[in-house]
Order: C-alpha cells, then sequence, then structure tokens
C-alpha cells in the first residue's frame, strides 16, 4: 500500500515539473521597450525660442502664434492666450525622456498612425519639429510618441492627460488684462439699473459702498390704469 502511494506521489511530482517547465517555455519575456535606466531627453526646446505652435486633436487645429505681447491665438478662437499653459506645451515636449527606438515598429499598432495629438513648434530662428502621441504603454507610466516622423518611442508619462484639454482652457479669460491690478483705485459693479458697489483703494484702507439712486416718486394713478413704473 506504501509503495502505491509513492509511485503516486512520485508521478504527481515528474507532472508538477513539467508544468513548470511549460510555463516558463511559453511565458513571453518582458518588453524590452518599458526600461527606463538608459532614458534620454527626446530634444532640448525653451519656451523663448517658439514664435508659434499648432495642436492637432479630435478637436481640429489650434493654433497659437507669440508675440511681443505674449501669446495669442489666432485659429480657430481669436483671443489672448493663456501665456502659462501655452508655455507649458513646449515646456512639456521639453521634459519628455526616451528610450531607444523599438526596432520594426509599426506606428498602427501603437496609435501613431493617426495620434491622439500631434503639437508643432515653429522656432524663432526658422524650422519646426513635430512631436506625435499615441497610445499610453500598458506597463509604467510611459507613451509612445514620435518625433518629425520617425521612429516609435516610449516617452515618459503621459502627455495626452496635458495636450487633449479642451482649446478654451488655453485662452485667457480674464476680465481685465494687461493691467497692473495696484493701479486700480476704484471698481465699479453694476448689479442692475438700481443699485450699484462701488470700491475705493485709499490710502492704507480699501472702502465698499454701496449705492443707490435717490428713492423715485410714485407716478401719478389713473383709474382703470395700471401703474407705468413699480413702487419704491
Amino acid at each position: 500500500m506504501e509503495d502505491k502511494q509513492t509511485q503516486q506521489m512520485t508521478i504527481l511530482a515528474a507532472v508538477l515539473v513539467a508544468l513548470v517547465l511549460v510555463i516558463k517555455l511559453v511565458e513571453p519575456p518582458a518588453p524590452e521597450e518599458e526600461a527606463s535606466s538608459d532614458d534620454k531627453d527626446l530634444v532640448e526646446i525653451k519656451a523663448s525660442e517658439v514664435v508659434g505652435l499648432t495642436l492637432t486633436t479630435e478637436e481640429g487645429s489650434l493654433i497659437a502664434e507669440r508675440g511681443e505681447s505674449g501669446w495669442r491665438l489666432v485659429s480657430p478662437i481669436q483671443a489672448k492666450g493663456k501665456t502659462s499653459d501655452l508655455d507649458g506645451l513646449v515646456e512639456l515636449v521639453d521634459a519628455l525622456r526616451v528610450g531607444e527606438p523599438i526596432t520594426g515598429a509599426s506606428p498602427a499598432t501603437y496609435g501613431l498612425e493617426t495620434p491622439k495629438a500631434s503639437l508643432t513648434l515653429r522656432r524663432a530662428g526658422g524650422g519646426e519639429l513635430r512631436l506625435d502621441v499615441g497610445a499610453d504603454s500598458p506597463v509604467g507610466f510611459k507613451s509612445y510618441v514620435r518625433l518629425d516622423g520617425g521612429e516609435v518611442l516610449v516617452a515618459s508619462g503621459h502627455p495626452n492627460e496635458t495636450l487633449l484639454k479642451p482649446f478654451a482652457a488655453l485662452r485667457d479669460d480674464a476680465v481685465v488684462q494687461d493691467v497692473d491690478p495696484y493701479e486700480i483705485t476704484r471698481v465699479r459693479f453694476e448689479q442692475d439699473a438700481l443699485e450699484s458697489w462701488v470700491a475705493e483703494r485709499r490710502p492704507g484702507q480699501l472702502v465698499v459702498a454701496l449705492r443707490r439712486p435717490p428713492r423715485l416718486r410714485r407716478p401719478p394713478h389713473r383709474p382703470g390704469r395700471a401703474p407705468r413704473h413699480p413702487t419704491f
């Protein structure tokens, strides 16, 4: 009886060893493109070097130009651009780090045949560069990108989180623009035709007052007719 149990245990152990060997042979190796120890800068470019950019996403194409007074959106929105965010697009490209190219990779496989986002930067001295961003990598905090239509690269981070924001987010929505707030000494806010708030900056203090016009006289009432003006 014991010999039979020993024989069964031996057979089970042999089967287990065989299964382990099969798993080792079938299991695919870890993708080489995910290694980050040898990552390098994709490109060096500063916001001050850029005079224009084009951002293309599913929303369309946004064109912005930089002048002496800062960024301005020229298409499809015509408005002052938000300098911090537009400079941030350039800084995003400058901060990207990539590994070695994925040899023989098909752009379509990595979402780069039709990129989720494409950012073209135009330099002040002439020339431009284009960053295409495809799918996110399934391993690690990385994305697949191409520079100027070159080979597929694995880049650090998820640039699309910034590039795919609505175009309207790049517009400067400040009510008062190009004005030093410390130069403003008086602000008037009209809530309606009969009431307004006035704030005045005085030496060492800020005075806020609610102003109303003199009470209006009640108009004469004619029999059979409703008053033409409200009563105050």
